[in-house]
């Protein structure tokens, strides 16, 4: 039953239907009792249950996902989970402390998952303080700066995050640029977020109006909630900027009704563009 359950999952998710595969997935987890496949089952519930807009149900989860053992993929995955969850319901503040505890413990058994986890406590202290970085995005910054440079476009990102902290804004630039033009692939989306923050820096125009036709195509197309607001609110501000202010009143109208159940993160990006729409006039 779990099995079939799982199977109808995947369907759901190939049509779009993430809340519906979230809820196949956890009836999936109440019916496994193999301990290793239940976590992994829990894990692909609560990421479900993020993907279509639901971040309240995701703890529940994760706590399920952890009474089996977790190997260091997981363990991963477990904290970015966490870490998009409080994005979400709290303030970014105070996120990035426990993040480089988390990233510290995984330096050195998942140099990826640390890349992952400093960049969300850079990222993630970046927009909690834009005057100025405390203490402890200097730390992380230069944490990250002792492990390798990955191929993976959050590295890219995190190598020019990491820049801009230690060397300043002209030493960053060009390592920012590339991480920009390397967002190519749908499954890199998830750091919408990121590159919205580092557009509205670099006021590259190509890379703003791409990416965020891009976003707002594939949340729509995939079900996926998550970024939508996120891909929403850059998608307008690259039509703000490009004086298209009529098209930019009508996609955020467009999607308000639906998005409201997202709650803060919709009213953050949204404040976003309420800063950026007065500049572009």
């Amino acid at each position: 039953m779990a099995a079939e359950l799982k199977a109808s999952a995947t369907r759901a998710r190939t049509r779009g239907g993430r809340s519906a595969a979230a809820a196949f997935l956890e009836r999936a987890v109440a019916l496994t009792p193999d301990p290793s496949r239940r976590t992994r089952r829990a894990l692909a519930a609560a990421q479900e249950r993020m993907f279509s807009g639901r971040p309240s149900l995701v703890p529940g989860l994760l706590a399920a996902a952890e009474l089996g053992r977790l190997d260091d993929a997981q363990r991963a995955e477990v904290m970015r989970l966490r870490t998009a969850v409080s994005f979400v319901v709290n303030s970014v503040r105070g996120i990035s402390p426990a993040m480089l505890t988390a990233a510290g413990d995984l330096r050195e058994p998942n140099p990826r998952a640390a890349r992952t986890a400093y960049l969300a406590a850079i990222g993630t202290g970046v927009l909690a303080g834009r005057l100025g970085p405390p203490e402890h995005l200097r730390r992380a910054a230069e944490a990250a700066r002792r492990l390798p440079v990955g191929d993976e476009v959050g590295s890219l990102f995190l190598d020019g995050m990491a820049a801009w902290i230690l060397d300043g804004y002209a030493a960053a630039v060009p390592k920012l640029s590339r991480a920009l033009h390397a967002l190519t692939n749908d499954e890199d989306l998830e750091l919408i977020w990121l590159a919205a923050l580092v557009d509205m820096e670099l006021f590259d125009d190509e890379s703003w109006d791409r990416i965020s036709s891009q976003a707002v195509g594939f949340a729509r197309r995939t079900g996926y909630a998550y970024i939508l607001p996120a891909a929403l609110s850059y998608r307008s501000g690259a039509l703000i900027f490009e004086g298209r202010l009529a098209e930019a009143a009508d996609l955020l109208l467009a999607e308000a009704e639906a998005q409201a159940e997202l709650g803060r993160l919709t009213t953050y990006y949204a404040t976003g563009i309420i800063l950026v729409a007065p500049a572009a006039n």
